[in-house]
């Protein structure tokens, strides 16, 4: 009997390696969340610097540099249509220019 594994015990080693597999499963997608928020954040951060230099640019008369090219930010002006480029993806902009009475989104 000194060798054999009783089903108690099996049962307890199962349970506990499901157990320990469901922690360590919850905190890597925990932590994959928080790297994401991370980048999200640093986006949204880009993103509100380049607002405020286009609001100072468009509101105030004065010329502020709009190169974001280090952030992968880039923006054009076509016809009533204000581009944000941000790494593949476009951002159409309308309705925040005076003359275009759309409501914004």
């Amino acid at each position: 009997m000194r060798g054999q594994i009783s089903f108690e015990f099996l049962l307890i080693f199962s349970i506990s390696l499901v157990l320990f597999s469901t922690l360590a499963s919850v905190l890597l997608s925990e932590q994959e969340n928080l790297e994401q928020a991370s980048l999200d954040f640093h986006k949204i951060n880009s993103v509100k610097k380049a607002s405020f230099a286009v609001s100072i640019w468009l509101n105030n008369g004065r010329i502020y540099p709009l190169d974001f090219s280090s952030e992968n930010i880039f923006f054009r002006m076509e016809n009533d249509h204000f581009l944000v480029f941000y790494n593949d993806e476009v951002i159409e902009v309308e309705g925040v220019f005076d003359y275009d009475n759309s409501e914004p989104l």
